[in-house]
């Protein structure tokens, strides 16, 4: 097993090589991450959905290069963030759930630095603007940032966000930047402001419930009527959120592209940390391991690159080392240098299959749950991994939404997948040990406001 390890490490290191080795022709680009919680791809027009619930997004994909299959490490906001931030997963980085709720604080060391934190070593003014508790200050993500602004005691709506990072924008000057702006808005409670809570223009009709038929979206629990009609109110009220997101991050694209000097030397990338349940598979938050949790969207709009559809699979730990074999951040060699995530544009990345496993909060509240599930993404197959049950096996060929399981009809490809899945953890375990060798500092104690703001949004008893 120690052998196929080392295998596959090479096999990582190999990739992120490839990665250094390309010329990007855009060198010290300004730096904009743009995350939006909750955000499932399948609801937004430039993946398929038939609502118009993104115009402003569709438009950036229209101008970026578009990745079809993101997948978070965790369907979990901190865990997904410090992923995207570190290209390291949760075993990783010890970010097991969000901080409260099974995940430590990050806490860096020499060989374990965020994104932010290289890139103002290299003189770039950094910002981050987040919206939410689960990545406020005391989780250690602000590591790295000359300015972290996050919501006070309570969620803020992207408008109050935007109103602080126009502030910050008019600020500037011509030293290189790193921007982060986090919206909050479709997380539940879905409570969009008036204008998009009372249009008519997401009522429920026979397109929804065509949609939530064929995925089989169902009530969790025992009282279906009501619960039912939870689900039509929850998914309406959603696709409401997006909308209301999505008219906010417009307001950020006009400012931006308000400065065209700024702005053609600007990247942009735009994801979410992960999706939600809604009913399908009878779960209606997030924290779980069905696609519809995991999948989120991404786009990089890139000044020089041409517009395109990518198909691979990739985790949110790939972003950054991919971003990089398309432009020359400064810092480069440091930062693949502790990466897992690889450069999924390289000509041949070499890894086709995606780990990501349950959050820390949910496996503990499952009756019977003896440790978090995992799931092994394939193109063809996934394979869900349950240490205190039965392992579940789909063909995504034929079952996309992962309905039927299939494990004793292909025990040879289930033997297989779970064979590629214990080494991948075992890994990532081996990877823990020299990411944070000492283990992670001491973090204080939540504070009363923080540890009922945390239950408040489900993430705490």
């Amino acid at each position: 097993m120690a052998n196929k390890s080392r295998i596959l490490l090479a096999t990582l290191a190999l990739a992120a090589v490839c990665a250094c080795e390309q010329r990007p022709e855009l060198v010290r680009p300004n730096l904009v991450f743009v995350t939006i919680d909750t955000l499932r791809a399948d609801r937004l027009g430039c993946y398929g959905y038939f609502r118009d619930t993104s115009p402003v997004i569709d438009q950036l994909a229209g101008e970026s290069i578009l990745f079809e299959r993101c997948l978070a490490p965790m369907a979990t906001t901190y865990p997904s963030h410090l992923s995207l931030l570190t290209s390291t997963y949760p075993t990783e980085n010890g970010a097991l759930g969000n901080c409260g709720a099974g995940g430590e604080k990050f806490v860096p060391t020499e060989r374990l630095r965020s994104l932010a934190q290289v890139l103002r070593t290299a003189g770039y003014r950094t910002a981050a603007f987040v919206s939410t508790v689960a990545l406020k200050e005391y989780t250690g993500i602000s590591a790295g940032f000359d300015v972290f602004d996050d919501p006070g005691p309570r969620e803020r709506v992207a408008a109050t966000t935007n109103a602080a990072v126009f502030e910050w924008l008019e600020s500037l000057d011509d030293q290189n930047f790193f921007l982060w702006v986090h919206y909050f808005d479709p997380h539940a409670p879905y409570l969009p402001p008036t204008p998009f809570i009372t249009s008519t223009k997401y009522a429920f009709d026979d397109r929804l419930a065509g949609y939530l038929a064929a995925r089989k979206f169902r009530a969790p629990g025992s009282v279906p009527k009501r619960r039912t009609t939870r689900i039509k109110s929850a998914n309406n009220l959603y696709d409401s959120e997006i909308s209301y997101v999505d008219s906010q991050l417009g307001e950020l694209l006009e400012r931006l592209r308000a400065r065209p000097q700024v702005w053609d030397r600007t990247v942009l990338v735009l994801l979410g940390d992960h999706g939600e349940g809604l009913g399908q598979h009878g779960e209606m938050r997030h924290g779980g391991i069905w696609q519809e949790q995991l999948h989120m969207p991404l786009m990089m709009r890139i000044p020089g690159q041409s517009s395109r559809r990518i198909d691979r699979l990739m985790s949110v730990a790939d972003i950054v080392p991919t971003l990089m074999g398309l432009v020359e951040l400064p810092g480069k060699e440091t930062f693949l240098d502790q990466a897992s995530g690889i450069d999924r544009l390289a000509e041949d990345p070499g890894d086709e299959f995606i780990l990501s496993q349950e959050s820390g909060a949910p496996w503990k509240k499952r009756p019977g749950g003896s440790g978090p599930r995992y799931v092994l993404t394939g193109r063809e197959w996934n394979l869900i991994h349950d240490a205190g049950g039965d392992d579940l096996l789909f063909d995504r060929r034929t079952d996309p939404f992962e309905l039927h399981d299939v494990r004793s009809e292909h025990p040879g490809v289930a033997e297989k997948l779970y064979g590629i899945l214990q080494t991948r953890l075992e890994l990532q375990k081996e990877r823990r040990t020299v990411l944070q060798p000492a283990g992670p500092a001491p973090g204080k104690k939540l504070d009363p406001d923080t540890k009922e703001q945390l239950r408040s949004l489900g993430y705490i008893r």
